[in-house]
């Protein structure tokens, strides 16, 4: 693999991160914002929604390290 492949692959990856952080925090705010009073026997969705909100912020912030990261290390060398 050459190293214009390898950077494209890391765009790509840090693309696919940062999306997919947006539609789990996405979905975790509908759930959140919707399910206030469903209650089911083993979890609430509401508390889905929020962990859905947290795990996607995460990924935000990762696929964001990994773009500046990119950008950086472009910079350098």
């Amino acid at each position: 693999m050459g190293n214009v492949e390898k950077i494209e692959s890391g765009a790509r990856a840090a693309r696919t991160t940062l999306v997919s952080g947006v539609v789990l925090a996405l979905i975790g705010a509908v759930l959140w914002a919707t399910t206030g009073g469903i209650e089911l026997p083993v979890v609430s969705p509401s508390k889905v929604g929020v962990v859905l909100l947290v795990v996607g912020a995460i990924e935000i912030v990762v696929g964001l390290a990994m773009m500046i990261g990119r950008s950086a290390r472009g910079r350098q060398g």
